[in-house]
């Protein structure tokens, strides 16, 4: 999949995520109104806008969740994360109330009764809302034909060898072998790995971790936590002045090599331009 498409697929479901945040909390504010009118009480919107900010602790939790998750997620991982979420949510939430009350008003509402309140009103809502997501993987999954996991790593682990060719499914479902000679370098996009070569890019399911044990060793180096880099494409490379260095490539990219791999790059670079 290519990468502008999953950067657009995020930016929409933020989108619509937003969307629909700010209409759950528009209709929040108008349950207010008719209930304070039905009751002939008092309706004061700055209350209401305030406790409303339920639905926006949702956003960045939500967040959060997409990004930790893999396309493959276990019972017992769906439900801890559900419970945590939810947990966070319910602490989260009194805490803006505590804030946004003293901002807006120059008193607080108590913490405690705003948890208590959050519990019985919101505590199944966010149980819900929660666990949307885990159908949302599997739709996502389903549509743009994420790979699963190569069969190949396996093999290789097992076998002690070294991967030549990668077997890829491009953006469009096809099934293509990505020589592992031509690669320039290796990024971490979690829970996939991109695959850079010098005019496309390709996603590949597996880990860094995994492929640094798998890769030639004496061609490919991790440079990152991030990166693993093709020496074969580096130029050069030039300090930042503060422990890191920057690794130019033939295509001209720029790699941040991290002070922490800083010396055993040196090494490398140097006993492979001996050895060529």
């Amino acid at each position: 999949m290519p990468v502008i498409q999953i950067f657009q697929h995020r930016v929409k479901r933020n989108l619509l995520l937003l969307a629909g945040l700010f209409l759950l909390s528009g209709l929040t504010i108008a349950s207010d109104y008719f209930y304070a009118n039905w009751q002939e009480t008092g309706f004061y919107i700055e209350e209401s806008l305030l406790f409303s900010s339920f639905w926006i602790c949702f956003f960045p939790l939500l967040n959060l969740q997409f990004k930790f998750l893999n396309d493959s997620p276990t019972l017992l991982k769906t439900v801890l994360t559900i419970a945590s979420l939810t947990i966070v949510h319910l602490f989260l939430y009194p805490f803006l109330v505590w804030i946004g009350s003293s901002l807006m008003f120059g008193f607080s509402f108590p913490y405690w009764r705003t948890f208590n309140f959050g519990i019985t009103e919101h505590l199944v809502k966010a149980l819900i809302i929660y666990s949307i997501p885990f159908p949302l993987i599997f739709y996502y999954k389903k549509k743009f034909k994420l790979p699963p996991i190569d069969e190949k790593i396996t093999e290789i682990i097992n076998t002690g060898a070294s991967l030549s060719s990668l077997l890829i499914t491009d953006s469009h479902g096809n099934k293509i072998v990505v020589e592992i000679k031509d690669i320039l370098y290796f990024s971490s996009k979690s829970p996939y790995v991109e695959i850079h070569l010098a005019n496309k890019k390709h996603l590949y399911t597996t880990t860094l971790k995994n492929l640094e044990a798998q890769i030639n060793s004496r061609e490919f180096i991790r440079i990152h936590k991030s990166f693993i880099v093709n020496l074969n494409f580096i130029t050069s490379y030039r300090s930042r002045n503060n422990g890191d260095y920057d690794l130019i490539l033939k295509n001209e990219k720029q790699l941040r090599l991290s002070r922490n791999y800083a010396a055993a790059f040196k090494k490398k670079w140097q006993e492979f331009h001996s050895l060529n």
